[in-house]
């Protein structure tokens, strides 16, 4: 099931996303049929996702919007 978010990409994700040669839409559509799935996160970022070759390290809700998205960075697995 699709969710419907809005995504904030962070400075650092940005950087990494250029740096990696990802796509920052890919990303976005993997984060969304993977929500289900996303774990607590350990780090700086609250939530982590990994799946379909990526990881992804977030925060949500952003200001108290729970379909807002805040992307710390971003990586290939």
């Amino acid at each position: 099931m699709e969710v419907s978010l809005t995504f904030v990409w962070g400075r650092h994700a940005q950087l990494r996303l250029r740096q990696r040669g990802l796509d920052a839409a890919a990303v976005e559509a993997t984060m969304r049929e993977n929500w289900g799935a996303r774990q607590h996160n350990q780090g700086r970022a609250r939530w982590r996702i990994a799946a379909e070759g990526i990881v992804v390290t977030f925060d949500c809700p952003v200001d108290g919007d729970h379909r807002k998205v805040y992307i710390h960075t971003v990586w290939a697995s």
